[in-house]
């Protein structure tokens, strides 16, 4: 990922100076307490692994031999493969029927798995493959998927277009309506000389909602799409899985480390409770963080060894495959952090912010129950005839005579200082609403010189719905069409829109929220993905930009992460930073790294305060027009 700033000199919060261990015996005596336990682990996966060989023989078949494969990394990266299963209408790619065969494997020798390949390598072409052919075995069922709300159109979609003679049971919709649906749970279909129960469909909520009966039910086979919904062992949803009975389990998720080693044995643990069974422990001797930065070359060395068995262990139950392994046709895709300069009214807003917490700091200023947004929003409403020049001066005044500082009112300054006052936003021109945000300046000088051009077709996703109507306003001055779709939207209108988008050529822009449209949308009409402001977990950003990287994608992509240069954008792209490392160490590269044990993803108001101590803010002020250079634009704009 490049990282771009622009318009100003270079800012970054400075990296923790973590103390380093050298305590050599200490690690001594973990591998030694540790060792037991792996080799019972290491018996384990031998005789998993003896059992999946076997199988594997008899798997083979004329057809799987009819592969013409070359391997990179060990995987096989033809694009398609003549590997026939009966009801499936698809055409696999070989890494797919090797997922295929894979759960096909674990589900013979009556083991539980994750399939974690990359985001956009299709999970879901694999498990309606798998269920294809497990009734083509005379496995009847019956069968349940639980998947977001949000994915539960595109499963359906994905039945119909691929398997379209394996009946469904999408339970969905009123009380009374589900009511209905219940029992043809039950009702045999023949398929030819096989039979088979409806595979049923539902999503986590209704789940919840229905549990009594969905835990009267012993399945045949329960998947989770994303499966790092259960990520939380101690959360309602996790313990509800958990207690559905199930002969086989399989979780699904593109991203199986997103903050910490715990949610990594959250979801081992409900796939084979029998070996990851002890939290504790998982979490003691996987954490070697310190020991890994250490000096002592004889420590890192043992650390080494062990996290490599610790891997080897691991290797039986999760599958994960990366698209710079196995599609190599698919075009670049480049992703730039633009760090973007401030307008002259956040600079203000910061300032002031930075003034109040110093009086604070020297008990000049009165503690206040309110928060500065409700504050600023009941002040607001005061001054309803105010001109704007004259709100935008009142805006610091209200401010200082805030109260409590809150985390989400950094956050409202970074993308828009209008997300404080709602009424200067309904009245703000076009040009003003533009020059109040050094992001949206940036945004709109990279779209309205993309949107020159024909074909291209733009995401841009916030966290904030009240980002959202900014936006929309934004797209109606400069006459973009647009179209919205985020979790206040009844679901029929939100359809409507990602058909619409995807169909209609003169639809250029779609804005999301990243929590509604970041899971489980095919969006590759787009070629762009623009994320106006940051998740504290990073793999709903990533997730979010890759809703038009995938499969079938034929135009080459940018993705362009907005960051307000010193504001609280900065810790968080640095937090999510050191969360997708994680990922990368543990799952990615096999090397355990534990040292991002579980933080908070809230934030004081002192480690706000120490970010903006030591700031100059005039320095981050916009100071070209347009807040981007020509030959930053060119860069920023170049594909492929």
């Amino acid at each position: 990922m490049e990282n771009i700033e622009l318009a100003a000199e270079g800012y970054g919060p400075s990296e923790d100076n973590e103390g380093k261990s050298n305590s050599s015996d200490a690690v001594t005596k973990k591998l030694k307490k540790a060792d037991d336990y792996l080799e019972k682990c290491a018996r384990y996966k031998d005789f998993i692994m003896k059992t999946l060989a076997e199988n594997s023989r008899m798997l083979e078949t004329p057809d799987a031999s009819r592969m013409r494969s070359e391997k990179r990394n060990g995987v096989d990266t033809e694009q398609t493969s003549e590997y026939h299963i009966p009801y499936f209408m698809g055409k696999l790619r070989c890494y797919q029927v090797e997922g295929v065969k894979w759960l096909k494997n674990h589900d013979l020798a009556g083991l539980n798995g994750i399939l974690a390949d990359d985001m956009g390598l299709g999970k879901t072409v694999q498990c309606i493959a798998f269920l294809c052919d497990l009734i083509r075995e005379d496995v009847v069922g019956p069968f349940c998927i639980v998947v977001p709300c949000a994915t539960l159109d595109n499963w359906e979609n994905e039945f119909k277009r691929f398997a379209p003679k394996i009946p469904i049971n999408v339970y969905r919709g009123s009380k009374e309506e589900r009511k209905k649906l219940v029992p043809l749970w039950t009702q045999i279909h023949y398929l030819g000389s096989k039979k088979c129960y409806p595979i049923v469909i539902s999503n986590y909520e209704l789940v919840k909602v229905d549990k009594a009966l969905f835990k009267r039910i012993e399945w045949r086979f329960l998947i989770l799409d994303e499966g790092h919904r259960i990520k939380n062992c101690k959360s309602v949803t996790r313990n509800l899985m958990k207690e559905l009975r199930s002969s086989g389990r399989l979780l699904l998720t593109g991203t199986p480390v997103q903050n910490n080693i715990e949610e990594l044995w959250s979801l081992l643990n409900f796939v084979v409770p029998e070996l990851f069974f002890d939290k504790e422990w998982f979490q003691e001797y996987f954490d070697f963080g310190s020991v890994m930065r250490s000096s002592d070359t004889s420590a890192v060395e043992a650390c080494k060894q062990i996290v490599e068995r610790i891997h080897d262990i691991l290797d039986p139950f999760i599958l994960r495959r990366m698209k710079s392994d196995v599609e190599q046709q698919l075009p670049r895709k480049k992703d730039f952090v633009v760090r973007t300069p401030l307008s002259k009214l956040q600079v203000q807003l910061l300032k002031e912010v930075k003034a109040l917490q110093e009086e604070r700091s020297h008990g000049q200023q009165k503690k206040n129950a309110y928060s500065p947004e409700k504050k600023f929003r009941r002040l607001s409403r005061s001054s309803g005839n105010d001109s704007i020049a004259n709100s935008k001066n009142s805006m610091i005044k209200k401010f200082l005579s805030c109260g409590r500082l809150c985390p989400m009112t950094f956050r409202h300054i970074a993308n828009h200082p209008y997300l404080l006052n709602e009424i200067e936003c309904e009245r703000a021109t076009g040009s003003n609403l533009i020059n109040s945000s050094g992001k949206l300046i940036v945004m709109d000088k990279l779209l309205t010189s993309m949107l020159k051009e024909d074909g291209h077709k733009v995401l841009i996703f916030s966290q904030f719905v009240e980002m959202i109507y900014i936006l929309e306003r934004y797209c109606e001055y400069r006459s973009f069409q647009y179209r919205c779709y985020h979790g206040q939207m009844p679901a029929s209108f939100r359809a409507v829109a990602l058909r619409e988008f995807n169909d209609d050529p003169e639809i250029v822009i779609l804005l999301l929220s990243t929590r509604a449209g970041g899971l489980g949308l095919n969006l590759m009409a787009a070629d762009t993905v623009i994320m106006f402001d940051s998740d504290w977990n990073p793999q709903c950003d990533n997730q979010a930009m890759d809703r038009c990287y995938r499969i079938g994608q034929e135009k080459p992509v940018n993705t362009y992460r907005l960051v307000a240069r010193g504001t609280i954008d900065e810790i968080m792209l640095e937090r999510a930073s050191g969360k997708q490392r994680l990922e990368v160490a543990v799952v990615e590269a096999g090397k355990f790294n534990g040292r991002l044990q579980k933080r908070s993803n809230t934030l004081d108001t002192n480690e706000l305060i120490r970010l903006l101590a030591g700031t100059d803010f005039d320095r981050f002020v916009v100071s070209c027009k347009g807040g981007i250079s020509d030959a930053e634009l060119k860069h920023l704009l170049s594909r492929g």
